[in-house]
């Protein structure tokens, strides 16, 4: 499962790309979701729901671009929810307006270099590692592997980030 970030749409072939996730056995998640269940326990059900990047809707044209509407349309609130989202502004977004349990997201690259510390400080609404929302869902939000522009980091670490979940039933 995957979703877009911006520079995927920078590159001008984000739909190239999405035919090469799917040929690979991919399954982008193109403001979409997919249900999961436990194959040895068929009431543990997970729902994983991605969105593309708001950058989206204005680099491409068409069905991109940020869609929580969409993305979110029959999904149950009472199964486990994970976002995938990779601006910290749609998971406050999300958090604000729908049952979603954690959204993991990116973006920010940890501010990588003094002053983008301060950009991402004033116009992300979470910054780097892990938050709890005030409806007690949680966000994370991951410093990458890469960086953007110049490559050196400065303040900021990449990081490969490991989820585990795990059946409470």
């Amino acid at each position: 499962m995957g979703n877009r970030g911006n520079h995927e749409y920078y590159t001008g072939d984000v739909d190239g790309w999405l035919k090469e996730l799917e040929y690979l056995g991919v399954t982008p998640l193109h403001n979409s979701h997919v249900m999961f269940t436990h194959p040895e326990k068929s009431h543990a059900k997970i729902c994983l729901v991605g969105v593309d990047d708001v950058e989206g809707g204005f680099l491409r044209s068409g069905d991109h671009g940020s869609d929580l509407t969409k993305a979110m349309k029959g999904v149950d609130s009472n199964i486990p929810t994970v976002l995938l989202a990779h601006r910290p502004k749609v998971a406050k977004l999300s958090l604000d307006n729908y049952s979603v349990d954690v959204v993991l997201t990116g973006h920010t690259h940890g501010g990588q270099l003094f002053p983008i510390h301060l950009w991402h400080l004033i116009r992300e609404p979470y910054f780097a590692g892990l938050y709890q929302h005030k409806s007690g869902s949680y966000v994370y939000v991951s410093s990458g592997v890469h960086f953007w522009g110049m490559p050196m980091r400065l303040w900021s670490q990449a990081e490969i980030t490991h989820v585990t979940l795990i059946t409470t039933s």
